[in-house]
Order: C-alpha cells, then sequence, then structure tokens
C-alpha cells in the first residue's frame, strides 16, 4: 500500500511504479495461495498448493492484463535527446501519460475491490484456524481486537482500505 502512494504519472518513470504496485499484489496473492492450506491443520495437505481459484478463494480481480504504458514509449526513451522526430516523440509520451493514469485509476478501483475480498479471506481463514484451536473462541477475540495487530505502522492508505488490519 505504501507503493500506491508513490505512484505518479511521469510519461517514462511512471509506468514503472505502476508495475511495482502490480507486482506486489500478485506477490501477495501467491504468498497467500501457498498459506491458505495451513489454515486446514492436516485436511489442508491435500489441497492444492499455489492455487487460489482451486482452492475456492478466487480473486475477484486480474489485474495481468492491466497496460500500464504505450507500446512504443521505450523506443521514444531510448531515443533521450537525441529525437530525430520531437513532436512525434511528445505524442508518444503524452499518449503514454494518459494510458499510466488511466492505469494508476484501474489499480485503485482494484484495490478497492480487492481489499475488501482479502478482509473476507482472513475472516474466514481466522475461523478455520479458531475451529481447531482449543481456545478458538478466546482466539477469535483476540483478533478481533482493536488492539491486536501485526502491522506496526499504518498508512493512510492501508487503514482505509484494511480496517481490520491496521
Amino acid at each position: 500500500m505504501r507503493a500506491l502512494d508513490a505512484v505518479h504519472d511521469d510519461p517514462e518513470t511512471g509506468p514503472l511504479s505502476v508495475d511495482l504496485c502490480m507486482a506486489y499484489v500478485h506477490r501477495v496473492l501467491d504468498g497467500l495461495a501457498i498459506v491458505i492450506p495451513n489454515c486446514f491443520g492436516v485436511d489442508g495437505r491435500s489441497l492444492p498448493r499455489g492455487d487460489l481459484v482451486a482452492l475456492g478463494f478466487e480473486a475477484p480481480i486480474d489485474l495481468r492484463s492491466l497496460v500500464t504504458q504505450a507500446d512504443d514509449l521505450y523506443l521514444v526513451a531510448d531515443a533521450g535527446d537525441r529525437a530525430t522526430l520531437p513532436r512525434m516523440h511528445e505524442r508518444v509520451r503524452t499518449r503514454s501519460q494518459a494510458v499510466t493514469r488511466e492505469a494508476i485509476t484501474a489499480l485503485d478501483d482494484a484495490f478497492a475491490v480487492l481489499c475488501p475480498w482479502f478482509d473476507g479471506v482472513v475472516a474466514r481463514l481466522q475461523r478455520e484456524i479458531a475451529s481447531r484451536a482449543e481456545d478458538g473462541d478466546d482466539l477469535l477475540q483476540r483478533w478481533n481486537d482493536p488492539n491486536w495487530t501485526v502491522v506496526g505502522r499504518s498508512t493512510p492508505n492501508l487503514s482505509r482500505r484494511l480496517p481490520k488490519c491496521s
């Protein structure tokens, strides 16, 4: 979430900041798909690892098709100050900046959907773990206590998007 605060629409570096956010989200989802079976104790050994769909936790949004820059941006960026067609290069940068702005909006919209889904997944897994623990109800109460957290420092985006975690 901290990376989302650093996203900007600079024609040449903006797409990289959007790609960084998307890579982070993919890494979180991939990690989630690996650890979910652990929440089901011995029964989790037979569950597929690394596949949210097969585990019954399909993410509501797929960011893999999100385009973050114009296709020809890096040809223009590689030319640098040696541009033989400066107006054409400026049009490519302007078009790419518009694509990056759309990607930033799409990413923000995706977080608005993914974060509540993630809260639901965490709540479902907490209930599953608590059902297997001796102190299950007490464990759920501790997890739901607003003073209990594993997040060391909350950020404005984190507390806005994931109120249960922050």
